[in-house]
């Protein structure tokens, strides 16, 4: 997954390159502890749960533009919201592998 600095820096309005990069770097550990929870809460039926971890994901993935990571929780949250529990799992397995399968290409510019 390319990281465009530049649009990134536009966007935030930091210039810092090397802070940027912290924060996608962050992003992933962060960002982490909610994927390993939503298994168990699919399992517990706790939709609020799944609503909340999953949207913390895609937030935070919209703000560092990292779209692939994005889409994938958009997709899982849309399903959370409408309550369709028939497509959790599948959603989930696809927004895991996104999320862990990412290696980050940080792109200098647009």
């Amino acid at each position: 997954m390319k990281v465009d600095m530049e649009t990134l820096a536009k966007s935030t309005g930091i210039s810092n390159i090397e802070q940027l990069k912290g924060f996608v770097n962050d992003f992933f550990t962060i960002c982490s502890k909610d994927l390993a929870r939503i298994p168990q809460v699919i399992e517990k039926g706790d939709n609020e749960a799944l609503i909340r971890h999953s949207h913390n994901i895609y937030g935070a993935a919209y703000r560092l533009r990292l779209e692939d990571i994005k889409q994938a929780a958009a997709c899982l949250v849309r399903a959370a919201n409408n309550m369709e529990t028939e497509k959790y799992d599948k959603l989930y397995d696809e927004l895991a592998e996104v999320f862990t399968t990412s290696s980050l290409d940080y792109k200098e510019t647009a």
